[in-house]
């Protein structure tokens, strides 16, 4: 039994907000335009994950950027301070 099921996986694909970007820098446009062919494969990929009980290495990474408080930025200030979460690493 699956537990992410394609209709999921193509709307949530569909309705990507134009921001929505990840590591690998593709568009929202292009994932929403891609919905119809990426949305089988996504689906495999994720239950596959969950059946497994495996996440890969890929899915966990992150890019973090501060975002300024001020149109232009120009010292440390300028930016929120970081929280540094006791499950980060």
């Amino acid at each position: 039994m699956d537990v992410v099921t394609e209709w999921q996986v193509f709307n949530i694909l569909d309705e990507l907000p134009s921001t929505a970007t990840g590591l690998d820098q593709l568009p929202a446009w292009f994932l929403r335009l891609g919905a119809p062919i990426f949305y089988k494969p996504l689906t495999y990929l994720f239950n596959m994950s969950i059946s497994t009980t495996t996440v890969p290495h890929q899915w966990k990474l992150a890019a973090i950027q501060p975002v300024p408080k001020v149109p232009t930025a120009s010292q440390h200030a300028d930016f929120p301070p970081y929280f540094h979460h006791p499950c980060s690493q």
